[in-house]
């Protein structure tokens, strides 16, 4: 199965059970863990047993976690929100980088947020070993809208948006 099936398998679940963390406004970070707990099944259930889903991530290595800002190139230390990777242990290490924001947030740091994802997705140069985090699989950019129970979606791949989709989040029923 692709990565992306197993990102969206996973999105699918959360948005299909989590409806409660929406209405009742909870902080990103829970929803970012809640998130982690569902791509943690879906990858297990496809052959990924040895990566690992972490949130707020500062490491490459030994060292904090930096990548190239996309706007200028410098390097800037970075906490990803949710990664699926294999903390260096195996040689295709970086698969999904997840940043997720609500969708009442601050416009710049949702454009950060977007820019650190082109970043992370981005090849890492060839024949050197990089001093900071690069070549990820999959980048995707979460924006929860508390007031309508929806989710938007940004898939990134090399740096580039390449896609977008919507779900609601589903209310569970009421038993009479």
């Amino acid at each position: 199965m692709a990565l992306e099936d197993i990102f969206r398998e996973a999105v699918q679940a959360f948005v299909g059970r989590e409806f409660a963390l929406v209405r009742k406004n909870a902080h990103e970070q829970a929803m970012c863990h809640r998130l982690a707990w569902y791509v943690e099944h879906v990858k297990n259930q496809h052959g990924l047993e040895g990566y690992w889903v972490d949130t707020e991530y500062n490491r490459h290595g030994d060292r904090v976690k930096r990548i190239r800002s996309a706007v200028t190139g410098e390097p800037i230390n970075v906490v990803c929100d949710l990664l699926l990777h294999s903390r260096g242990e195996l040689p295709n290490d970086n698969l999904i980088a997840v940043e997720m924001k609500k969708a009442d947030g601050d416009e710049a740091d949702k454009q950060r947020d977007r820019e650190r994802l082109q970043s992370l997705t981005t090849a890492c140069p060839e024949g050197v070993e990089p001093d900071h985090v690069c070549g990820y699989k999959l980048g995707y950019f979460l924006q929860v809208d508390t007031q309508n129970a929806s989710l938007t979606v940004e898939q990134f791949k090399a740096g580039v948006l390449v896609s977008e989709f919507s779900l609601d989040f589903v209310q569970p029923r009421v038993k009479a």
